[in-house]
């Protein structure tokens, strides 16, 4: 797929306007990957949270009380599970995009309904997988 052919999956509906730019939260300790990420989400008229780097007590407020639309995460971070944030997101009905080395499959058994994309995904999928959560969130708004 070409560059042009790359850009043109549409940014969210609500891009254009500021107030409700919609919030991505990301959670990655790779600072490349984690730039790649906030590029792309930049480039879908998204507002970013974070990015954090680590586990820490601040990750884990976020994870819990922050307004997201989104939340992008890395399963393991330094050899720890992200699992508390994770479930933190989901258990908000926060969509969640997990970034894993493992198998997609056993990802999704675990967290059931969030979203999974292998290490080494391309911008293609990031897009893709991103506007998918985006509009379930944009829809789970609409219901609330």
């Amino acid at each position: 797929m070409n560059r042009t052919q790359e850009t043109a999956i549409m940014p969210p509906a609500n891009a254009g306007n500021a107030i409700a730019r919609p919030r991505i939260f990301v959670l990655k300790d790779d600072p490349t990957r984690s730039l790649n990420v906030i590029d792309t989400c930049r480039e879908l008229g998204c507002d970013i949270v974070g990015p954090e780097r680590n586990l820490s007590p601040h990750v884990m407020e976020l994870a819990s009380n922050a307004h997201v639309d989104v939340a992008v995460v890395q399963l393991v971070l330094q050899n720890t599970s992200c699992d508390p944030v994770i479930w933190a997101f989901l258990d908000r009905g926060v969509p969640v995009l997990i970034c894993s080395a493992l198998m997609a499959n056993a990802v999704r058994r675990t967290y059931p309904g969030a979203e999974v994309l292998r290490e080494r995904y391309s911008r293609e999928e990031l897009c893709l997988a991103l506007n998918r959560l985006l509009l379930s969130s944009e829809r789970s708004r609409a219901l609330a």
